[in-house]
């Protein structure tokens, strides 16, 4: 009879959710809960004190504000609707998991590795559907998107992505071994995920991953920075007078009619439902049976399920208490691989920039669009953030 190893069993199903994180929901999502459930039975097994061994400075903002969205789900206006979806929390622990999984540095090498690979196949798929459609159909309104999900989801997962590689890539330039087997792998990914996300016409997730690029390469030393605005400036002239041009200016646009006018009115409905709840708010859910209520005349887009915020949603959802909550989370994430990167050297330093770097364009991205329980975004996030809070051992 073979032994089942669950160690392995649950680092394999992790390497698996790596490769597909970009590519399906639906595959992402199986492998990541066979993984989360071996790691489960692995941890009762062998009683496993280390299994949330992350630092308290995280862990401590992390737990209250899950219990924050518990509480403002039971109390919320629609307590039945919210607690059951309360169940998204789960994607959260995907920071656990994939802490526990990646200790060792081969481990967390070979995680990284599938998730370049994936990275390469949604990118490439994403950028020649949209060569297609844009320049060979001239389809005008045209936007790419993955195997599954919207041009939103796929935005949001190739700014990170694209962020994430390019800073490990910097990072295997830097250390004292090269592997350039790495280098390829890791640049070509962010190269392909950078194409794919040109093609969504996501201009969030361009202006994440530009603010993303800009902390990789500038901590990076000046000659990868200089190439960098090279690089940046030429694409900039040669796409001004295109589709991606026309498409960056309107970020600029506030006409009536407009998805930037329609975001600032969805922004001061949610602002009105703030002041009304401030303090738990309306529970997770809900927003969609409200909104009506709180709509400005002049929106013509009548209907939200949400706010197009993250700041802004949470605070509606979950009160004051659980956006206090959630900004104290995130400078933790912040402070914790900021600090990680500045005591370290060679390798480790610049793979923690590149995590604090991927923490930087998931929030500037929320700032545009809810992303904290978009499952595959948030999935892809949590993973990516719990390698970065994984405690170094020796193989």
């Amino acid at each position: 009879m073979v032994k089942i190893d669950l160690k392995t069993g649950a680092f394999w199903a992790l390497c698996g959710y790596a490769a597909s994180s970009a590519v399906s929901i639906t595959m992402a999502e199986i492998f990541y809960i066979l993984s989360l459930v071996l790691w489960i039975a692995l941890i009762v097994k062998e009683k496993d004190k280390t299994a949330f061994d992350i630092s308290k400075y995280i862990l401590i903002p992390f737990i209250v504000f899950i219990v924050i969205h518990f509480i403002a789900a039971v109390f919320g206006i629609d307590p039945l609707n919210s607690i059951k979806d309360f169940k998204k929390v789960y994607i959260m622990g995907a920071v656990f998991l994939a802490a526990y999984i990646s200790r060792g540095s081969l481990n967390t090498e070979m995680l990284i590795r599938f998730f370049a690979a994936g990275a390469i196949l949604v990118g490439g798929y994403v950028f020649s559907t949209g060569i297609y459609h844009r320049l060979i159909l001239h389809e005008a309104d045209f936007r790419a998107v993955s195997f599954s999900g919207n041009h939103m989801h796929a935005g949001g997962m190739l700014a990170m992505a694209c962020v994430a590689l390019a800073g490990f890539a910097v990072a295997e330039l830097k250390s004292l071994s090269i592997k350039k087997l790495n280098v390829v792998l890791f640049s070509l990914g962010s190269v392909f995920a950078g194409l794919g996300l040109i093609f969504t016409f996501t201009r969030g997730s361009w202006f994440a991953a530009l603010c993303g690029m800009v902390i990789v390469f500038f901590t990076a030393g000046k000659k990868y920075f200089v190439i960098f605005l090279v690089v940046i400036a030429a694409a900039g002239f040669a796409l001004k007078d295109t589709a991606v041009g026309k498409r960056a200016m309107s970020s600029f646009n506030a006409n009536k009619g407009t998805s930037n006018i329609e975001r600032a009115y969805m922004w001061q409905s949610g602002i009105k439902m703030i002041k009304d709840k401030p303090w738990l708010g309306i529970g997770t859910a809900n927003v969609g049976e409200i909104y009506p209520l709180y709509i400005n005349p002049q929106a013509q887009e009548k209907q939200q399920g949400h706010l197009h915020n993250t700041a802004i949603q949470i605070a509606v959802i979950d009160g004051l208490l659980g956006l206090g909550a959630l900004v104290w989370l995130f400078i933790s994430l912040l402070v914790s691989q900021l600090r990680g990167a500045l005591k370290a050297g060679g390798y480790d330093k610049h793979a923690l920039i590149a995590f604090f770097a991927v923490t930087a364009v998931f929030i500037i991205n929320g700032l545009f669009e809810y992303n904290l329980f978009s499952s595959q975004v948030a999935l892809m996030f949590w993973f990516l953030t719990g390698i970065s809070l994984k405690r170094r051992i020796k193989n």
